[in-house]
């Protein structure tokens, strides 16, 4: 019935800046996952932030899971391969279907947090694989040790490990390249939690921040 009322008519939606576009779930690395709402404005802002960084363009092949980066690399016009091999969470997803993919679609980007990450190269140092294709290895929702970096980046021998600093409530906050963080020789750049009993405070505001709500039961 409603295919039958809706048959023939484009329905354009009301739609502004502060609508509602999208509902993204924390990684949970830090307690049960969180839905955050992201308004087309927070999109909008994240899109340029990223875009001055990374220079994204239609050039690109990414490989994604459903993210908010495969978003943001579709604004960007990047081609984005969708399968549903992708859709497990990081520790259940078959590496075997997940290597193949980024060697048959000659991926040049792909996002993946630190436990999937830590599976890859488990999965690929043995046999001596390695992606020459992969231009940028996007790592974010957890903390990433200066071991697992050098790992990844031997994986990667013509591209860089992009090291994603924030959360899905406010993101991006900080990019940082694998080689820069190491060539730095301060793993605790590499560790959010490192900072945790710093004293000290940070005000935030734009775009790029998500809806607050009040919190009860701590």
């Amino acid at each position: 019935e409603l295919l039958a009322v809706g048959q023939g008519r484009a329905v354009q939606p009301a739609t502004t800046l502060n609508s509602e576009a999208v509902l993204i779930f924390t990684t949970g690395s830090t307690g049960q996952p969180k839905g955050v709402l992201y308004t087309h404005a927070m999109l909008l802002a994240q899109f340029r932030a990223l875009q001055s960084a990374l220079q994204l363009g239609p050039a690109e092949t990414g490989l994604f899971g459903p993210s908010a980066m495969m978003l943001l690399g579709l604004m960007a016009g990047v081609t984005a391969v969708l399968a549903d091999a992708l859709s497990a969470p990081p520790a259940k997803l078959d590496m075997a279907a997940f290597t193949h993919l980024l060697q048959a679609r000659q991926a040049t980007l792909t996002f993946a947090a630190p436990l999937l990450c830590r599976r890859l190269v488990a999965y690929c140092q043995p046999c001596g694989l390695s992606f020459p294709h992969l231009r940028r290895l996007m790592v974010g929702g957890a903390e990433i040790s200066p071991e697992l970096l050098r790992d990844l980046q031997a994986l990667l021998p013509n591209g860089d490990v992009i090291i994603s600093l924030g959360a899905t409530e406010i993101t991006p906050v900080a990019l940082i390249t694998g080689r820069q963080a190491l060539a730095m020789q301060q793993p605790d750049m590499v560790n959010p939690s490192a900072a945790a009993n710093l004293p000290g405070a940070a005000s935030m505001s734009g775009a790029t921040i998500t809806f607050g709500a009040a919190c009860t039961g701590f």
